[in-house]
This record gives structure tokens, C-alpha cells and sequence, in this order.
């Protein structure tokens, strides 16, 4: 979580560009005319020497990343973020991503900025205006990521509930004064033009919102413009909903489907959740390249189902999409303003590739292409020669679909008289391979 590195030498990825901006976000005036060195060293300075400036911008997600730092015992103990998004701290060159793996990243803290930060995190996490600023942060974001996009009428709405005062004039006051401070908000502000826009027309964008932000915002009004409004959500729904961790998005299935991922199909209650939030992740991507829920099933067909250490039966493979499906179809999704697809049939999910042929043949030609595909990642020579050089898209193909890829390899024959393999100490055939 903490390296040897310093904070100069962390920021010297950042452009002049991002720097005049994001200094000007945290509280530094910077001078247009310096050189780009000389605005890193500035920059580098600032934070340095105002570590509370600081702390009272980052987000929660970030403050308890520090936190976890402070009380880490390196370097056996690391804190991950999810791999979809690009935590504050890093885009602010504050600290480093680790490689990915899986569908987490690591971030490492440059040490004299752990020195600088570790003194106030507590009076950071405790302050009540700060609790107050991160609330707003967390409300804000828990209503992007269900709704997409949303205005600024629609977050006063939630504001009037967070601060316990129906006023709308108070609640678009309170959304203003942490705007002021808020790093994770400016980096969720859009407009068309954001030259000319009216700062009252600002829009906020989920982070994990699509490439292309216009094509999205058409996509959803397309979509929505017969849909009146949006659904009620509570702050609890919105706090789960923003992405701290993995965002548990609102969902009257999510305890019964949870409870099948973990008990018929053995996965751990972290995986089970990150399953839950990939599902989402793919159907309001549905879309950005195309109108089917392809993505959707490739993804549970290869990293739930796929990825599971047991044979599937066609039955139980079948079973396994229902259910996959009815949990889908009760997901707050953009195109129908945060509503459900089980209160609109035309956006319910289509079963477009699993009508084509059983669910128990497609697992096994999967499991047996994985396997080939395996190999190939895994045998370097053959790699270097069909691509010139390692390619950057390798770790990108094997991250998504769980992380480095292993060759299989079939298991050695054991001998009747050979030492059991279950480290009994017996032989195989007084053990294991008893009446065999």
C-alpha cells in the first residue's frame, strides 16, 4: 500500500493540463506560465504542506483506502479498489494503480504523503462537516449509478431526505457548498458544451457510465421519455448503491439471488456480490455497441458458470440462466429512469444465445476452448512470434475473465504403490485407492 516513492516523483504522469485543473480543485492557484516541472513540484508542495485541504476533498473510498494504509502492515496487507473504476486519488496522481487482478486493482500511497496524510485521517473521518460533504458525495453518486445521468432537480429531491429539511432552497445550497470541495463530484459534472453551460444545468454521470456520454444521454432519453418519473429511493438504497467498494445497486431479488450464487453454486459472498454488480454493469451497457444482451450472458455463461470447479448439467445450467435473468429483469435500469424491465416487457431480458443449442454442450466447448486458449496465453515463444511482442490486450482479455490464466494440465496417473496423493502417507492402494 506504501511504497518508496515520492510524491514528486508519483505526479510526473500528469500533464500540464491536468495539473492547472486539478490544482485549481484543490484549493492551489496555480500559475498558467510556469513550466510543467515547475507546476509538479508546486503541485507536489501544496499537498504536502495542507494535508487537511486535502482530506476534506477525497471521498470516503479514498479516505478509508488511507485509513487502511495507516494500520497496513506492509507488505503482506493491501487495499483493492474495483478495477471499473479510476479512484480519485490515482487520476489526481497521488498515488499509483497497481497491475489488476481479477476485477480488483491495488493503489500505492507515496511514503511522504502517507507521513503527511496518517497525522489527520482520523479527524477526517470523524469532522462533522466532512461526514456531512461525504453524505452529499454518497447520495449523489448512489442516484447516478441507478438513474445514469441525473439533473440537479433530481438531486436536490434526494438532498431534501439526506439533510431531514424539505427546503428546496436549502437542499440546492447544500449540493453547492459541497461542490465546492468535492473532487469525486467535479469529476462526475457533464454538459454537452461545458464551455457555455449554465452551471444550474449541470449534469452528474455515474462513473461507470458509457465512452461516450452524448451517445448515453440520447440512449437513455430515447429510451425514457414516456417514463413520467423516476422511482423512490431511500438514502440506505443510495448508500449501497454508490461504489465505496462494489455497488449493491437496488434490487428486490438481491437476498434470494445472493443466497443461490453462494449456497447452490459455492461462490463466497465477495465473488456473489461482484457477480451482482457485473450483471448490472453489462445490462445498462447494453447498448454502446449494440441492442442485445449478449454481453450479459457471455459473462455469466464464462465467469460464473464457466469458472465454477464442477460440471454444470444441463438442467442446473438452465436453472442457473432463469434465475440469472428474473434478477436481471428486477435491476433499476438508465433506459427507463431507474424503473425495472419487469415493469416495462419490451427492455425484459432476451435469452438471444441459449435458445440455439443446450446449455450442457455450449459449457463443455467453452471449458475445452478456455483450455486451448490457455495454453497459447501461456506459452510465451509462440506468443512473441505470432504477435511480433507482447501485447497490452493480453492482460486486458485475461483480467476480465478472472484473472492469469493457467495451463492445464492433466493429472499424473498414480501407481498403486505410489504414496497417496492425499498426503496421508499411506500407499494408494491401503488409501484412496482402495478398491480400485
Amino acid at each position: 500500500m506504501k511504497n518508496n516513492k515520492t510524491l514528486l516523483q508519483t505526479v510526473q504522469r500528469l500533464g500540464k493540463k491536468e495539473l492547472l485543473r486539478y490544482a485549481s480543485n484543490i484549493g492551489l492557484n496555480p500559475d498558467e506560465n510556469q513550466s510543467v516541472s515547475d507546476l509538479r513540484q508546486a503541485y507536489a508542495d501544496y499537498i504536502l504542506s495542507n494535508p487537511k485541504e486535502i482530506l476534506i476533498r477525497l471521498p470516503k473510498g479514498d479516505l478509508d483506502a488511507i485509513e487502511r494504509a495507516r494500520k497496513a502492515k506492509p507488505p503482506t496487507d493491501s487495499y483493492v479498489l474495483d478495477l471499473h473504476l479510476v479512484p480519485i486519488m490515482v487520476q489526481y496522481g497521488l498515488a499509483d494503480a497497481e497491475a489488476p487482478y481479477e476485477d480488483a486493482v491495488g493503489i500505492d500511497i507515496p511514503k511522504d504523503l502517507c507521513d503527511a496524510l496518517f497525522p489527520h485521517i482520523q479527524w477526517a473521518l470523524d469532522d462533522h462537516n466532512n461526514k456531512l460533504r461525504m453524505s452529499v458525495e454518497i447520495a449523489v453518486e448512489g442516484l447516478a449509478n441507478v438513474m445514469g445521468i441525473v439533473d440537479q432537480k433530481e438531486i436536490t429531491e434526494m438532498m431534501k431526505v439526506v439533510s431531514g429539511n424539505d427546503d428546496d432552497e436549502n437542499a440546492r445550497q447544500l449540493l453547492n457548498t459541497v461542490r465546492q470541495y468535492s473532487l469525486l463530484l467535479d469529476s462526475m459534472e457533464w454538459a454537452e458544451d461545458m464551455e457555455t453551460v449554465a452551471d444550474e444545468d449541470m449534469l452528474f454521470v455515474s462513473k461507470f457510465g458509457w465512452e461516450d456520454t452524448a451517445k448515453m444521454k440520447q440512449y437513455i432519453d430515447t429510451r425514457s421519455k414516456d417514463i413520467p418519473d423516476m422511482p423512490e429511493f431511500d438514502v440506505q438504497d443510495m448508500a449501497l448503491a454508490s461504489s465505496t467498494l462494489v455497488p449493491i445497486i437496488p434490487n428486490e431479488r438481491n437476498k434470494d439471488f445472493m443466497h443461490y450464487l453462494m449456497t447452490d453454486l459455492g461462490f463466497d459472498q465477495g465473488r456473489a456480490y461482484l457477480i451482482c454488480f457485473n450483471l448490472w454493469y453489462f445490462k445498462n451497457r447494453s447498448g454502446e455497441y449494440d441492442e442485445g444482451d449478449g454481453p450479459v450472458e457471455l459473462y455469466f455463461l464464462s465467469n460464473v458458470l464457466g469458472a465454477m470447479e464442477h460440471e454444470t448439467t444441463d438442467q442446473q445450467a438452465e436453472e442457473a440462466m432463469r434465475r440469472m435473468a428474473d434478477y436481471v429483469d428486477h435491476l433499476p435500469l438508465w433506459s427507463l429512469a431507474g424503473h425495472t424491465a419487469d415493469e416495462h416487457s419490451s427492455e425484459a431480458f432476451v435469452r438471444s444465445l441459449t435458445t440455439k443449442e443446450p446449455l450442457g454442450p455450449m459449457m463443455r466447448k467453452m471449458r475445452k476452448e478456455a483450455r486451448l486458449m490457455a495454453d497459447i496465453l501461456n506459452d510465451k515463444s509462440k506468443t512473441d512470434k505470432a504477435l511480433g511482442e507482447p501485447s497490452s490486450h493480453l492482460s486486458q482479455v485475461t483480467s476480465w475473465i478472472g484473472g492469469p490464466m493457467q495451463p492445464f494440465v492433466a493429472p499424473k496417473k498414480v501407481g498403486r504403490n505410489d504414496p497417496c496423493p492425499c498426503g496421508s502417507g499411506k500407499k494408494y492402494k491401503h488409501c484412496c485407492g482402495r478398491g480400485n
